[in-house]
């Protein structure tokens, strides 16, 4: 069964701990987002499913890696659970 939790965007932060985008300059959420395209993308693909989380263009963060209504990716160093769903709320 999985649970759903909320969070914060610091508590996210500081539990998750997203790493930054060293593939860009300019990279949105204080250097961490990762875009939907090209080789940052391919970078969100590889890293494991359980480390990734999506912006939605609602302007929720939530735990997983999706395609559709996504504006950018994170990528944590701390995984979450398995059976695990997170939203992160107060951007």
């Amino acid at each position: 069964m999985t649970k759903r939790f909320e969070i914060t965007w610091d508590e996210f932060v500081e539990k998750y701990k997203p790493i930054q985008n060293e593939m860009t300059e300019l990279s949105p959420f204080w250097g961490t987002m990762f875009e939907t395209f090209g080789d940052e993308v391919k970078k969100v693909w590889e890293a494991p499913v359980l480390n990734v989380w999506t912006l939605f263009d609602s302007d929720e963060i939530t735990s997983g890696r999706w395609r559709i209504n996504r504006l950018g990716y994170f990528i944590t160093e701390v995984a979450r659970k398995e059976n695990e769903t997170i939203d992160v709320i107060d951007l």
